[in-house]
This record gives structure tokens, C-alpha cells and sequence, in this order.
């Protein structure tokens, strides 16, 4: 079943410099957006992978860990409080970066979510697994 959601497809938001109040704006480049030299730098064969290095350069291992792609309750444990969402700005970023690559399609949010989830679940079971080789040492 087709619902009125389905045929939305990612556009990336325009840029300021279409805006008539750029003049009263400080337009200035934000102080974590990556130089064309580390992202030429990161692996674009596999979308994941290329999601994972953008992670890894935008955000901190713990900001990762107590993170959110989306910041919304789980279907599956709905009466957990949820974790709080990643930067809405730097995940913006990369999703446009991702998109120039990939192309603008229908699923490509959906995907670096996935990716970006499965690089979280990761890191929290590594730590895990740290903290229980703490405790067996001790």
C-alpha cells in the first residue's frame, strides 16, 4: 500500500547563499566540516564504510556511544527513555556528503541510518566487552 510519504525522495536543503538575508548572516565555514582532502581521502566503495570514516571524523567514540541517529523511541522497548540524537547539522552534512557520491534516491537516508546504527551498536559492544575484561582482571 502506497501512502502519500512514498514518492518523497532527499533533496538537499538549499544552500544560504540563495537566501536575501545572507548579507546579515556570518556565512562562514562551521569549524567541524571536513576539507576536501579528508573526504577525498575516505573510502567511497561501500557506503558503510564511507558512513563509518565520516562518523569517526565528525564525532567522538563517546558521543557515539550515548547517541541516536534519530532520537526517537524504539518500537521494540517503547517504554525506554530515548537516547539523545546525533547532531542534526553534522548529519546533515553527512548526508549531503554521501549523496554527491551516491546519488539523490529514495533509500540513501534510510541506509546511512542503518549504517550509522550498526557503527553505534558496535562501538556500545565494544565497551561492553572492555568493562567485562576489566572486571574478569581484577
Amino acid at each position: 500500500m502506497r501512502n502519500e510519504f512514498s514518492r518523497l525522495e532527499f533533496r538537499p536543503r538549499k544552500s544560504l547563499e540563495s537566501s536575501p538575508v545572507t548579507s546579515m548572516i556570518d556565512t562562514a565555514k562551521p569549524t567541524w566540516e571536513l576539507s576536501d582532502t579528508v573526504i577525498k581521502s575516505l573510502t567511497w566503495s561501500n557506503l558503510s564504510i564511507a558512513v563509518c570514516e565520516l562518523l569517526d571524523n565528525l564525532f567522538d567514540k563517546k558521543t557515539l556511544r550515548r547517541s541516536s541517529p534519530k532520537g526517537v523511541i524504539c518500537n521494540a522497548n517503547p517504554e525506554r527513555r530515548p537516547r539523545p540524537r546525533l547532531d542534526p547539522e553534522k548529519m546533515e552534512y553527512i548526508y549531503s556528503e554521501v549523496g554527491k557520491k551516491y546519488g539523490y534516491h529514495k533509500t540513501i537516508r534510510t541506509r546511512i541510518n542503518k549504517a550509522v546504527s550498526s557503527k553505534i551498536g558496535t562501538l556500545r559492544t565494544a565497551r561492553k566487552r572492555e568493562k567485562a575484561a576489566a572486571r574478569a582482571a581484577k
